[in-house]
Formats: structure tokens, C-alpha cells, sequence
């Protein structure tokens, strides 16, 4: 599995390592393939925004963005790659204070609800909603009791 990982700009607090062992735990515990690639970009609530306004037609700043390549005409030379999942730094740092969560953890948990989308998970009706936070939650739970190999 390859896991690239972009930062707009140095985010000291977070470890690339343990980024990419999240999102290859994730995808394992999903049956991806062992083919699966996908990126992760870190932005900032500026940078989420303007996405979130040209692909979502929402003006606002989002805490995570998924773009699959695994939906609609397959891209030359990309066989296995699921897509892009984009996250707001700055939307992180907020909801885990508002949370009373780290966050390293807040940030781990956009990373799986980002995947969880590129997988084919759903959260606009309230049952799939229940059903994608029920498995992030229990993802997250494992893979921060489980050690970086």
C-alpha cells in the first residue's frame, strides 16, 4: 500500500510516519487491496474552503474532503489508486479542543473518515451517519491502543 503524504506547510506536531500508519492500518482493516494507494494533504481552513466552494459548491471551511478516483472513468497508470483525502489543520485543532480531544487523535480520526469515504462509506442519511462513526470510532480506538511497527 502507498500512502503519500502532502503538507501545505510543516505541521511540527504531526509525525508522517504515524499518519501513514493509520491510513495503512485502515485500509487493511477494510480489506483494501494490497495495491491500494491514496494521498493525504494537510491544509488550512483557507485552503479546505476554497475545495470545499468549487467541488462542493459550499462556502464554507470543512474539517475533511474525500475525492475518489475509483468512481467514474479509471485514470491511465493509476490501477489501485482510491483517491485523495484533504484535511483542515486548523479545523482540527479546534474540535479537539472543543472535544477535549489531542489533536493527533482529532487529526487520526479525519484520516479514517476520509478513507472510510474513499471505501464507499456514506454519512448523509442519519443510519449511514450511525454506521461511518460507529466504525471510525472503533477503528481509532484500536489502531491508538495498537503500537507503530
Amino acid at each position: 500500500m502507498r500512502i503519500d503524504i502532502i503538507q501545505e506547510k510543516k505541521y511540527k506536531r504531526l509525525d508522517n510516519s504515524k499518519l501513514k500508519y493509520i491510513a495503512k492500518k485502515t485500509l487493511s482493516m477494510e480489506g483494501a487491496p494490497r495495491g491500494a494507494a491514496l494521498t493525504i494533504t494537510l491544509v488550512s481552513d483557507g485552503a479546505i474552503k476554497k475545495l470545499n466552494k468549487k467541488f462542493k459548491d459550499e462556502n464554507i471551511a470543512t474539517d475533511v474532503l474525500a475525492f475518489s478516483m475509483t468512481e467514474g472513468a479509471a485514470v491511465k497508470g493509476q490501477k489501485g489508486y482510491l483517491g485523495d483525502v484533504v484535511i483542515s489543520v486548523d479545523t482540527a485543532a479546534r474540535q479537539a479542543k472543543a472535544y477535549n480531544l489531542s489533536f493527533e487523535k482529532e487529526i487520526y480520526l479525519y484520516v479514517i473518515h476520509g478513507i472510510l469515504h474513499l471505501l464507499g462509506y456514506e454519512d448523509v442519511a442519519p443510519t449511514q451517519r450511525s454506521s461511518m462513526q460507529t466504525r471510525q470510532e472503533y477503528i481509532l480506538r484500536f489502531l491508538c491502543n495498537d503500537k507503530v511497527s
